[in-house]
C-alpha cells in the first residue's frame, strides 16, 4: 500500500510538473507568435520607409508652423542637435545593436520639453519614429536588420538636423549639410 501511495504521489507530482512545462510552451509559443506577427506585419524595408516618410511630414510641418518665428525654430534647432547628438553617442558607444534596440521615448529626457515648439516636435518626432521603434524590444534580430534600423535611425534625425539648419540659414542647404557635418564630426571621429 505504501509503494502504491508513493507511485500516486510520484504521478501527481509528473503530472503537475508536465502541466507546469505545457504552459511554459504555450506562452513561448504565444511570445514568438506574437513577436513573428509583429516583425512580419511590416517589412523591415517598409517600415524604414513609413519613418522617412513620416519624418519628410514632420520637416514639411516644422517649416510650416516655425518657419518664421526664429525663436521656436532655435528651441527646435537645440533639441535636434541634443537628439542627434545622442543617437550618435548612443551608435559609437553601443554599435548598431544598441541604437537599434532602443526605443526614441526611452532615451532620457526625449519626451520632456519646457517650451510649445520643443514639446511639440518632441511629439511629432516620437510618432514619427515609431514604426522602426516597435522593434526596439525584439533581441533575435538578424546584424543585417540592426544595421538597417540604426541607419535609418541617423539618417533620419540627420536629415531633420539639415531641414531646420537650412530654415535658420534662410534656406541655405550647403551651409545646413556642412554644419550638420561638422557637428556630426565632434561626436564620431571616424566620420
Amino acid at each position: 500500500m505504501k509503494k502504491v501511495l508513493i507511485g500516486v504521489m510520484f504521478g501527481l507530482f509528473l503530472f503537475g510538473v508536465g502541466i507546469a512545462s505545457s504552459q511554459a510552451e504555450e506562452h513561448t509559443k504565444e511570445y514568438l507568435e506574437w513577436e513573428s506577427k509583429t516583425i512580419n506585419s511590416m517589412k523591415l524595408g517598409t517600415r524604414c520607409l513609413e519613418v522617412k516618410k513620416n519624418i519628410k511630414a514632420l520637416a514639411d510641418g516644422i517649416k510650416e508652423k516655425y518657419g518664421k518665428d526664429s525663436s521656436g525654430m532655435e528651441s527646435i534647432s537645440n533639441y535636434i542637435d541634443w537628439i542627434h547628438m545622442t543617437f550618435i553617442i548612443l551608435a559609437r558607444d553601443t554599435g548598431a545593436k544598441g541604437l537599434s534596440m532602443t526605443k526614441t521615448s526611452d532615451i532620457p529626457g526625449t519626451s520632456v520639453s519646457s517650451d510649445e515648439p520643443t514639446h511639440w516636435f518632441a511629439g511629432e518626432f516620437l510618432k514619427a519614429m515609431e514604426p522602426l521603434d516597435k522593434l526596439a524590444y525584439i533581441a533575435d534580430k538578424t546584424p543585417k536588420e540592426v544595421d538597417i534600423i540604426s541607419s535609418a535611425k541617423l539618417a533620419n534625425i540627420k536629415f531633420l538636423h539639415i531641414i531646420v539648419e537650412s530654415l535658420k540659414n534662410d534656406g541655405d542647404f550647403r551651409k545646413a549639410l556642412l554644419e550638420v557635418d561638422t557637428f556630426e564630426g565632434k561626436f564620431n571621429p571616424s566620420k
